[in-house]
């Protein structure tokens, strides 16, 4: 399961380090990038990985990044290897071969199972998303086997996301979001049912699996009421056609006046974020939503007595809003 990786370290002085990338860098440039690459020869991780950061810090390039990354990978700093990959995402996934299979795995390395397997799609050849799909079969079994009471910790702290301050919450969720799948679903049933918790940390647990398209459904208090949830059918965005048309509402009505107009779209966004996956139910005429939405933010007065279920909502979700903040 090594063949990109060792693809990628003994191409990098071919296509992932082309001459069009060192024309015009200062002179030390090639030096320490040659220097790292005789420190990586030599297995001296640590030495390699400095050289090579010294170049980064001088000129930031992909072929750079991918042997920072490789050499990360070899010093089993897997969490600093992602947050450096990331800064390349769109061309290690978009590439669709190697370089995705190589980040792929590096994300099982980090027990980012879930992600890995969000990704898989990216992969062109069928071979290959065979593979990895089996490599995160086998490393999550491992990780349950190795990892059960962490894990079942893990489940039974997703309590504490009704008390959490958001920093809290958010990290716990990042927690989460690297368990293997089945332990996910048992604190996302967990997180879903409870009343207390908020609906924003609802959504990003729930947004996270769409991709996956689960067959199983999970029951989820959501604003009061018990709703069964289909993790086949979630929306993999917010952004559904609905909130489309409302965000080209505000932004007609907002016109003469953008930077208040922008206001009032990120505040639809975390709208529709609340609301999640049931906003369609909620927002049944988008421009009528708008409108009460370009109203309150100018801070006018309800003109129409129908549209008060509107204003009701949306001081309900602002409220919720305030939650996060205070």
């Amino acid at each position: 399961m090594n063949r990109p990786d060792v693809a990628i370290i003994n191409d990098r002085e071919g296509d992932l380090l082309a001459q069009a990338d060192i024309i015009n860098f200062p002179k030390n440039y090639r030096t320490l990038i040659a220097k790292g690459n005789d420190y990586f020869d030599a297995k001296a991780w640590t030495n390699a990985l400095d050289c090579y950061q010294q170049a980064y810090d001088l000129k930031v390039t992909l072929s750079l990044n991918i042997l920072m990354v490789t050499t990360l990978k070899r010093l089993a700093k897997y969490s600093e290897a992602v947050a450096l990959a990331e800064e390349y995402l769109d061309q290690y996934l978009n590439e669709g071969h190697l370089r995705t299979y190589f980040y792929l795995v590096l994300l099982v390395d980090n027990h980012e199972f879930i992600q890995a397997q969000r990704f898989v799609s990216y992969l062109v050849e069928t071979k290959h998303q065979e593979d990895i799909s089996k490599l995160i079969q086998l490393r999550s079994r491992r990780y349950t086997q190795h990892k059960h009471e962490f894990i079942q910790a893990q489940i039974k702290q997703s309590f504490a996301l009704v008390n959490d301050t958001a920093a809290q919450a958010m990290a716990q969720i990042q927690t989460l979001k690297q368990l293997p799948l089945a332990a996910y679903l048992k604190a996302l049933a967990i997180i879903l049912d409870n009343e207390f918790i908020h609906p924003l940390y609802k959504t990003e647990l729930l947004s996270f699996i769409a991709p996956l398209k689960i067959d199983q459904v999970l029951t989820m208090t959501w604003f009061g009421s018990k709703r069964q949830v289909a993790l086949s059918t979630l929306p993999e965005t917010y952004q559904t056609a609905t909130f489309l048309q409302a965000q080209t509402a505000l932004a007609t009505a907002f016109d003469q006046d953008p930077v208040i107009g922008e206001k009032a779209i990120e505040e639809l966004n975390l709208q529709f974020l609340l609301l999640y996956p049931f906003a369609d139910d909620i927002v049944s005429k988008s421009t009528n939503w708008a409108q009460v939405l370009h109203e309150s933010v100018l801070g006018l007065p309800m003109t129409d007595s129908q549209q008060k279920d509107i204003w009701d909502w949306q001081n309900r979700l602002r409220k919720l809003m305030d939650m996060l903040i205070n």
